[in-house]
């Protein structure tokens, strides 16, 4: 399935991430067809994974895990499969 992950709070706090560092990242989880959007934080991906909550908290521990984040400064929304993203009401926020 394909997904975007909106990442909040990545870069903050003097704290900043390269999207090639981020990519990587995503990669080193065995997501696949990993790509960003500009500097934005946004993060296009694959994955056989159809649970959206389970793939968010691996994302985020994983990221949190690396970057050495506290839990409040980080949060991932997934969206993805017939989700349409440029309907906010559709899309899950976890």
């Amino acid at each position: 399935m394909k997904y975007i992950a909106f990442l909040r709070g990545i870069n903050i706090g003097g704290h900043q991430v390269k999207m090639e560092q981020l990519r990587e990242l995503f990669r080193k989880l065995g997501l696949t067809d990993v790509r960003s959007y500009i500097q934005s934080g946004n993060i296009f991906f694959e994955t056989a994974e159809t649970d959206r909550v389970r793939l968010t908290r691996k994302i985020e521990q994983h990221l949190r895990n690396r970057f050495e984040l506290r839990s409040a400064n980080l949060s991932a929304d997934i969206c993805g499969g017939r989700t349409r993203v440029i309907r906010q009401k559709e899309m899950i926020f976890i």
